[in-house]
This record gives C-alpha cells, structure tokens and sequence, in this order.
C-alpha cells in the first residue's frame, strides 16, 4: 500500500512539471559512502571487521533499497561474500546507516593465500553493490570499494626439543623435558597456562602444567622446562631400559593453553594444543655444547614451572 501511494506521489510531482523539466532531473541517484572500517573482534582464530556504511537519499520522495551483496577479498582472493536481502526504505532527503560485520577464518586465509603466513600483515578490498528501486528509473545499482590492511595472527609454535635425564636409578627417574616456544608475530604473546598429558612411546608419562607465565617477545623464541619423576615399579622395566638408551623417543602431548598479547582487542584465549614428534635422550655424562648440562640446569633454573613427585 505504501508503495502505491509513493509511486502516485511522484506520478503527481511529475505531471506537475514545467514541459522542460526531465524525470531524470526529480529523480537522483542515492550517494554511498563508508564512515569506518575498524576491527571489531581479533583472536588467534579470526577476525571481525566492522565496515559502517552510509546510504543518502536526496529524492524529494522516499525511496527503497532492495538488497546489498558484499564480497572481502585479499590478494584478488574471495574469502568472504554475501547476499542481503532486507530492504531498507529511505524517507525523502533522509539517510540511514548500515553496519556489515565481516569475519575472516585465519586458517582459510593462509589456505588461501600461502604467502601470507611470512608476512605480519594482508591488504584487502571490500566490493559493495547496492540495489535500489527508483520512482519512474526502477531498478539502479551502485557499486562501491573500500581498501584497508588486517594483521596478521599466527599461533604460537610448541615443539619438545629434549628429555634431560637429570638422574636415573633402578627405582624410577627424574627427567626434564624441554618446550621450545617461536612467535612468529609481530607482537609480544604471553602464555599464561600450559596444562595436558604428555605420552612417550605410546604411554603417559606425565601431566604437565604451569604455575606461572611466561611471555614471549616478537619474533623470539624460547625454552620452558618442566620437570618430573617416573617411578619404574608402576610403569615396569621397559621405561628404564629406554632410558638407558640413547635413541630418541616419540611423544604425543594433548592439552590446553591459554594466550594474551599486547595486540590492541585480543583478549586472552584458552586453545586446544596437540602436537607429536621426536624427542632426543640427553644423559648427564654425554652433554656438551649447545645442550651441556649447565645450560639445562640454568633453563631449569629459570623457567621451570612444576615439579611432579617426591625427591
């Protein structure tokens, strides 16, 4: 109903015209422009944009915007489109704004863009169009682009890198194993809880956990030791004997962490972490150099963050 009243508004301001005057002189184009794009939520998962747009009306009548479809792109890549299809009416001489949130999956970025995992940030382009429905024209589209940079966020990168076998009995062993922590990013990363289980040839060994944080500055790494005891009764003779050993052994950890950062709106975040690999056997009589046991006893010193068992 209210379409047809506009519509025999503006067939009326247009039989009232002077013979000289065009419709294409009553009727405009709407204007639409982009207030801001700011980042409305971060984390090491994601990102929120938040692209505030603007929509003016300079018709003496009112006017209806149909629909707007959305497409982010990086590196000429789609990463994120759409379709909205809630019409919007704009009273005459008036305008309105529209707020289109724009999530972006890190992991699909750098899918899809590989290159982008060695650089700290991406540059993006938003293409709008917007369809209008005028008195008289009918159907006009509009088409707009804004381009702007995100950083880049990347989750830090654990890896054990060493069992120290700090003493070794024939009741049970006190080991420490050794975290190698890299941020690749360009900001600092705090690791506030490290906590999960921590399997060595297929048998748990330990629950490992910290008791305080430990901050990691850009594009730095570091070492976390964690210190515990096996005990040969309940776990049996083939734990000492690949203890004795010198191969490396396979371990399996699965937990949970917990992250902040001094990157402005990321709050700290409690991630699952599994990761696998090889870890190499250092004995007290066979360090030396990079691993000598001073230095395992000096990353003990300053990073160890538990102790399991009885000494």
């Amino acid at each position: 109903m209210k379409k047809l009243l506009r519509k025999a508004v503006i067939l009326l301001v247009v039989l009232g015209c002077t013979a000289c005057e065009t419709v294409e002189m009553l009727i405009q184009k709407p204007e639409v422009s982009v207030n801001s794009v700011q980042i409305q939520d971060i984390s090491f998962n994601d990102i929120t944009l938040n692209m505030e747009l603007q929509v003016y009306n300079p018709n003496p009548v009112g006017i209806d915007l149909e629909s707007f479809d959305y497409n982010l792109l990086i590196e000429e890549n789609s990463l994120v489109k759409g379709l909205a299809g809630e019409g919007l009416a704009l009273s005459a001489g008036g305008s309105s704004l529209i707020n289109l949130p724009l999530t972006l999956s890190y992991e699909e970025l750098y899918r899809s863009v590989s290159s982008l995992l060695d650089s700290d940030e991406s540059e993006y382009r938003v293409d709008t169009g917007f369809n209008f429905l005028l008195p008289v024209l009918g159907e006009q589209r509009i088409e707009l682009s804004h381009e702007g940079k995100i950083p880049n966020v990347r989750m830090p990168r654990f890896e054990f890198v060493n069992l120290y076998v700090k003493s070794l009995g024939l009741m049970g062993a006190d080991l420490v194993i050794l975290m190698n922590v890299e941020n690749p990013n360009a900001f600092d990363v705090g690791l506030n809880k490290f906590t999960g289980a921590l399997e060595v040839n297929n048998q748990n060994w330990a629950e490992l956990s910290t008791l305080k944080a430990v901050d990691f500055p850009s594009k730095e790494q570091g070492e976390i030791g964690f210190q515990f005891r096996l005990e040969f009764l309940s776990m049996g003779r083939t734990v000492r004997d690949l203890l004795a050993d010198q191969k490396a052994l396979n371990y399996d950890f699965s937990g949970n962490i917990s992250l902040d950062s001094s990157l402005d709106l990321m709050q700290e975040a409690t991630l699952p972490l599994n990761i696998s690999g090889s870890v190499d056997l250092v004995h007290p009589d066979t360090t030396g150099g990079e691993h000598s046991s001073l230095k395992i006893e000096r990353s003990i010193e300053d990073n160890l963050i538990n102790i399991f068992g009885l000494y």
